[in-house]
């Protein structure tokens, strides 16, 4: 069965690239190491686009296909073949005619390569001039001589092998490409190197892609925090793509403070940092890569107020694949775990995060935050998948104009989405919410805040939570709630049209107004199961159009309550006046009237019977205060927020009420 699957990975691989080679086997529940395991077992090499290769002859087959300049072994295809032996290049062209690798094929600059027959040198070959220019045992300097000797720029092309970087690639020109041959082209920090393998800095126009990076982390000086794998600083125009960076003491692949950045299509794995760190930028875009292992993020997009450089701008972070953020070995003692990080170090203005797959996180899935005294705005995080968060799934903190939508968030040990205090204007739609260990959303921050139309299975607490004035919260589904399902605790809130289906537990209740909900609006919302269906404690609340079926109560002042099934009629009301606010309806603790008291019908429309007494002269009044009946006769119909005065009588009357 494994020959099985190793063969349909390989296959995978040839035709998807090594990228989807790596979600084929974790989607067949193999880890990132496993599958690269087998795959480099299968010793592929991905070739430099353009240039066809094939195996070098055998010696006796290579003498006559150099003399003769033919090799009836390798079919005539129009295209310029090119291959190696001993380490150097040879060229065919369409006509036959194979020499030494020249101007006439000039797939690079410089060609680095391994020399097995001179003591594993690391030469640099000008494809030029086809001569050695730089030899040496220590990659990084050969590599660093051969790109520096391109003063107006070119492509540096590594040949598959394993280079030891002794001292770091420092380049000091712009506008080079460095590349190898895929993941068989290893560059490999020294033990001790202590620093970046690539560091590019102040330049402009820069490639890097198809190698393998190897921070060789275990044998750097613990907790040191310069060993990156690539690392731009203060570039315009770089670039990182289809490179296999792991094991890095800091951060697998970094641009900081650098404009028009792309990092995408790269495999980053076992980072005791980020994986990806994105810092103070301008138009970064980092996409379509795997992050397997680290201990702070698995990607990074921060600004740079917090150490005096700009915020981060035009951040785009897409489809990419981050999972095992759990390592706990942050060389910088925070261990956070995130998935995916906004702000951390500065704010971020513009980003959006979308179509990624978060799982297996030490905190949040994803993170919103900004250092202390500034503020990140137009975030977007959009369609991702965050499964298996040991935090929140989604958290913001110090954010203005959030959109959190289409997001499946499953499984977390804090809340599906939670933002706190310096957020504000967001809004919250069609996401699945579901095994939460506490609240589906949970909301402090300031106004207006929009959820409309998420689904919430199985929460561990509330479904929404809000302290937020102006919340909208309308067309959610809820099923399988612990606690309550909407709890409004802000002023001027809509409640509307809601299914809060299976909301249990001891006291749990639908709906909740708080005291501090005044002014709310709660319409056309659906409460089957809950114990308590709609629990009002505000004040000049309208209830009206929903159904319930557990028991309701209005214990507020000045709300009307209508028309909602299940709960009008209100039939008998055995204790219907409240001698603090002087109500009448739905709100009461007594049934005897004081003497010369107006009390406003409270909740719905009442039906009021009196008898008996002495000196009773019943006065009633519409809302504006205007007598409508003077010395009115029993029984009498009031609608909501008119008036009843029973006189000064010298003994009280018996009262029934009956609520509409």
């Amino acid at each position: 069965m494994r020959g099985q699957l190793a063969d349909e990975l390989r296959r995978v691989e040839e035709r998807d690239g090594r990228r989807g080679a790596i979600l084929a086997g974790l989607k067949a529940g193999l880890g990132v190491a496993a599958v690269l395991s087998i795959l480099n077992g299968a010793s592929l090499v991905r070739p430099v686009k353009g240039i066809e290769y094939y195996p070098a002859p055998s010696s006796a087959q290579y003498d006559d296909f150099i003399d003769q300049n033919s090799n009836p072994s390798v079919p005539s295809s129009g295209l310029t073949r090119v291959f190696s032996k001993s380490g150097l290049l040879y060229k065919e062209t369409p006509d036959g005619v194979v020499s030494p690798f020249g101007s006439a094929v000039k797939s690079a600059d410089y060609i680095i390569f391994i020399d097995a027959n001179d003591s594993n040198k690391v030469k640099a070959l000008n494809g030029t001039a086809g001569t050695v220019d730089y030899s040496g045992t220590d990659a990084g300097s050969v590599i660093q001589s051969a790109i520096n000797a391109l003063t107006n720029g070119g492509r540096v092309l590594l040949r598959a092998g394993t280079y030891t970087v002794n001292s770091t690639v420092t380049p000091t020109v712009s506008n080079v490409e460095l590349c190898g041959e895929g993941d068989s082209t290893i560059l490999a920090a020294k033990n001790g190197l202590n620093n970046p393998v690539i560091f590019v800095r102040s330049l402009s126009n820069w490639k890097i892609h198809d190698l393998q990076i190897n921070g060789n982390r275990s044998n750097q000086t613990s907790n040191s925090t310069t060993c990156y794998g690539i690392r731009y600083l203060s570039t315009a125009n770089c670039r990182v793509y289809d490179c296999y960076v792991h094991d890095c003491m800091t951060f697998g692949i970094a641009a900081e403070i650098c404009s028009s950045v792309w990092i995408g299509n790269n495999l980053v794995v076992n980072c005791n940092a980020n994986g990806i760190n994105l810092f103070a930028s301008t138009g970064g875009d980092v996409s379509n890569n795997i992050v397997n292992g680290a201990s702070d993020n698995g990607i990074s997009l921060s600004g740079g107020e917090e150490y005096g450089d700009q915020p981060g701008y035009d951040y785009t972070c897409s489809a990419n694949m981050v999972s095992g953020i759990n390592l706990g070995v942050s060389p910088y003692g925070l261990n956070t775990g995130h998935g995916i990080q906004i702000g951390d170090n500065g704010s971020v203005r513009r980003a959006t995060v979308s179509g990624n797959t978060v799982e297996s996180v030490a905190g949040c899935g994803v993170l919103v935050e900004t250092y202390t005294g500034y503020t990140s705005y137009d975030i977007a995080i959009v369609n991702n998948s965050i499964y298996n968060s040991a935090s929140h799934g989604v958290y913001t903190l110090g954010v203005t104009g959030v959109t959190i939508s289409g997001n499946s968030i499953d499984t977390t040990g804090g809340a599906g989405v939670q933002f706190n205090t310096g957020t504000a204007n967001v809004v919250l739609s069609g996401n699945a919410v579901s095994n939460t260990r506490s609240h589906g959303m949970f909301c402090t921050g300031s106004s207006p805040l929009t959820i409309t139309g998420n689904v919430f299975k199985s929460i561990g607490a509330y479904g929404v939570y809000t302290v937020i004035a102006q919340s909208l919260i309308a067309n959610n589904s809820f099923n399988t709630v612990t606690n309550c399902g909407i709890y409004v605790g802000a002023a001027d809130c809509t409640v509307e049209g809601n299914l809060l289906g299976s909301v249990s537990g001891t006291g749990s209740a639908g709906i909740v107004l708080n005291i501090a909900g005044n002014n709310c609006v709660v319409i056309g919302n659906i409460i089957p199961t809950a114990t308590i269906g709609i629990y009002v404690q505000a004040n000049s609340c309208v209830v009206k159009d929903n159904q319930t079926a557990g028991t309701n109560s209005d214990v507020g002042v000045g709300n009307s309550v209508t028309g909602n099934a299940g709960w009008n009629p209100l039939n008998k009301i055995n204790s219907m006046l409240n001698s603090t606010s002087n109500t009448i309806g739905t709100n009461g603790s007594t049934g005897t009237p004081a003497a010369s008291t107006d009390y406003v019908v409270q909740g719905a429309p009442i039906t009021v019977i009196w008898s008996g007494g002495s000196g009773v002269n019943v006065t009633i009044k519409d809302g504006g205060g205007n007598i409508v009946i003077s010395s009115a006769t029993s029984p009498q119909r009031l609608p909501y927020g008119w008036k009843i005065n029973f006189g000064a009588f010298s003994a009280a009357p018996t009262l029934t009420t009956f609520g509409e």
